[in-house]
């Protein structure tokens, strides 16, 4: 996938596009979404998170940190920024991992600190976490729910 592509805007309009590699969270997730009337789409790897940004582009991108095959949401959110059209696409991790980890992960990548939300999370955790990150001029900032 070349990192000049512009979105080809495929589809109707993805509030969230959640990206896990376990089938659970990815499912449980999506069901929290859609119980909240977004529109939402669920996808277990990197290549089917690009492709669906192209195709279906959403307002926010939710990624776990580790996604297995050596992929990670960092690798994700790196691709989303060097894409001119997805500057400024709102993101988020979801992650079990220890905060030490994502931030070196993060500056590896050149990437300033993204908001986290911890697993494991309950339903109202993921609501706050995603009113955050949806609300303008908020986004880069650490979210820290208990």
């Amino acid at each position: 996938m070349s990192v000049g592509m512009m979105p080809l805007h495929l589809g109707p309009k993805v509030d969230v596009l959640v990206v896990d590699d376990n089938p659970f969270m990815r499912a449980a997730v999506a069901r929290i979404l859609q119980r909240q009337r977004r529109q939402c789409v669920a996808v277990a790897t990197v290549d089917e998170a690009k492709m669906t940004l192209l195709n279906h582009p959403p307002s926010l991108v939710l990624t776990d940190f580790a996604l297995g095959n050596a992929e990670t949401g960092v690798d994700l959110v790196r691709w989303i920024r060097s894409q001119p059209a997805f500057q400024h696409l709102a993101c988020g991790l979801m992650s079990g991992s220890a905060r030490g980890e994502i931030e070196t992960a993060l500056r590896a990548a050149g990437l300033p600190t993204l908001p986290v939300l911890e697993k494991p999370f309950g339903l109202s955790d993921l609501e706050l976490f995603l009113a955050t990150l949806l609300a303008p001029a908020r986004n880069t900032n650490r979210i820290h729910v208990s």
